[in-house]
């Protein structure tokens, strides 16, 4: 986990220092932190909810329970 968000990071950053060394070098470098740290959330963000149990819909489970009583009484 902590190795993907430091590659996120360091990602984030390359990729802002190269979209904005059109603008200059000081500006590309100070940019750079809050590109790397804006990537570094969203994979956060992005892990949390891959990761994150899913809980069944109230339709899908009402729909569940009728089609296995359904199935069973046949």
């Amino acid at each position: 986990m902590v190795f993907a968000y430091m590659v996120a990071a360091w990602g984030g950053a390359l990729l802002t220092v190269s979209a904005l060394w059109s603008y200059g070098a000081v500006i590309a470098i100070a940019a750079a932190p809050f590109g790397g740290s804006t990537l570094a959330a969203f994979v956060a963000v992005l892990l949390y909810i891959l990761r994150s149990p899913r809980s069944p819909t109230p339709e899908r489970v009402s729909a569940g329970s009728r089609q296995g009583w359904s199935h069973a009484h046949r």
